[in-house]
C-alpha cells in the first residue's frame, strides 16, 4: 500500500463496534508496522489488557450506550494493572465542546475524528508511541464540500479491505440504506437516531459516498439540538441524497466495468 513505516512500532488495541472502521484502522496501522489486535466490544477491553501487553488503545466512543467512555474510565481506574500511562485515543464523530470534554474527562489522551483519514490516524498513533502528541485534522482533503461520490475514497477502501470485501460492503450499504431511511420515523429517541446517523456517516465516508456522509453528519448534529426534529424532512433529504449517490456510483461503475451493487 505504500504506507510509511512507523519509527516506533507498537502493539495497538483497536476497539470499534463498526466492522468497516475496525478493519480499516487495523489495515492502516499494520501497514505502518504495528501489531494490531482488533475487538468489537469496549466492555471486553479490561480483561484483554489484563492478559496481554499493549502500547496504545484506539477506542471508538460513539456507541449509544457510552461503553467506550465507560471502558476508558475502567482502564484508568485499574491502577494495579499498570494502565495509568497507557495512551488511549478516542475515535469519534462528535465535536461539540461538551462531548469533547466528556472524552478527556474519562481519561482519554486525544481524539481522532471520523471519518478517519488514514494518514492522520497513522501519524497520531506514531506520535503517541514515540512520545510526541500529534494534532489530527478531521478531513484528509479527498473531497469537496459538494461532491456526491469520491472515487479515491472508495479506491482506498478497496486497497485496505480488498476489492471483493469493499464491493460487498458497497452492495450491502446501497441495499440497506432505503430501509434505514424508512426506520427514521420509528426510532424511539433522538439519541438512537443520532447514533444511527453517526454510524452511517462514517461508513458512507469510508466508501466514498460523500453527500450521504455529510448529510448524516449534519442530521446527527441536528438531533443534538434542543427541540423536536422534523423527521419527515430528514427522510426527504436522505432519499434525495441516496438517489444522487446511486446515480453517481452507477456512472462510475459503468466506466470501470464493475457492478453497482443495486442490480
Amino acid at each position: 500500500m505504500g504506507e510509511s513505516q512507523a519509527k516506533t512500532p507498537g502493539r495497538v488495541l483497536v476497539v470499534d463496534m463498526c466492522y468497516v472502521n475496525r478493519k480499516m484502522s487495523q489495515a492502516v496501522l499494520e501497514a505502518r508496522g504495528h501489531v494490531v489486535v482488533a475487538v468489537e466490544q469496549p466492555d471486553d477491553v479490561l480483561d484483554l489488557l489484563a492478559r496481554e501487553r499493549f502500547d496504545l488503545v484506539l477506542m471508538d466512543v460513539d456507541g449509544v450506550d457510552g461503553s467506550g467512555i465507560r471502558a476508558t474510565r475502567q482502564i484508568r481506574g485499574a491502577m494495579g494493572l499498570g494502565h495509568k500511562d497507557l495512551p488511549v485515543l478516542a475515535v469519534s464523530a462528535h465535536s461539540t465542546i461538551a462531548e469533547m470534554k466528556a472524552v478527556y474527562e474519562s481519561g482519554m489522551d486525544d481524539i481522532v475524528m471520523k471519518p478517519v483519514c488514514p494518514a492522520d490516524l497513522g501519524a497520531s498513533v506514531d506520535g503517541w508511541l514515540s512520545g510526541h502528541e500529534m494534532d489530527i485534522a478531521p478531513c484528509c482533503g479527498h473531497c469537496s464540500s459538494t461532491e456526491v461520490f469520491n472515487e479515491d475514497a472508495l479506491g482506498l477502501a478497496e486497497r485496505l479491505l480488498g476489492s471483493d470485501d469493499a464491493r460487498c460492503l458497497v452492495r450491502e450499504f446501497l441495499e440497506s440504506f432505503p430501509h434505514i431511511i424508512g426506520d427514521v420515523q420509528s426510532m424511539t429517541s433522538e439519541a438512537v437516531l443520532r447514533n444511527a446517523f453517526d454510524r452511517n456517516a462514517a461508513l458512507a465516508g469510508n466508501l466514498g459516498f460523500m453527500k450521504i456522509s455529510r448529510l448524516c453528519r449534519r442530521l446527527a448534529e441536528a438531533c443534538s439540538c434542543s427541540g423536536a426534529v422534523d423527521r419527515g424532512e430528514m427522510c426527504r433529504q436522505l432519499a434525495w441524497a441516496f438517489e444522487e449517490t446511486v446515480d453517481a456510483y452507477g456512472q462510475y461503475s459503468q466506466r470501470s466495468g464493475g457492478q453497482t451493487g443495486t442490480e
